[in-house]
């Protein structure tokens, strides 16, 4: 059964759902960095190779500040015009 609700997340919520985000998409940017190796011909190993591992941290670093500072705007826009979620619903206690 679909149903249509309104939620707003808490801070907490909204911070740990943009730094999972945020660590996907360093995860997912990682092997687009090891394509430097083959097109760039002065591209070191090492620096390359620092690079693919410490992406996915940098991207949940940036992910969890950017939720951090977006969560005034998300609250401000939830209190005016709301979220509306459609989907197969499964309340969790």
């Amino acid at each position: 059964m679909v149903q249509r609700i309104k939620i707003m997340l808490d801070f907490k919520s909204l911070v740990s759902f943009s730094g999972l985000i945020g660590l996907s998409a360093g995860v997912l940017a990682s092997p687009f960095q090891l394509l430097g190796l083959f097109t760039e011909p002065n591209a070191a190993l090492s620096t390359t190779i620092l690079f693919v591992f410490v992406s996915p941290i940098f991207g949940l670093v940036n992910g969890l500040v950017l939720g951090v500072f977006a969560y005034p705007f998300y609250w401000y826009i939830c209190q005016k015009i709301g979220f509306t979620y459609t989907g197969k619903i499964h309340v969790v206690d």
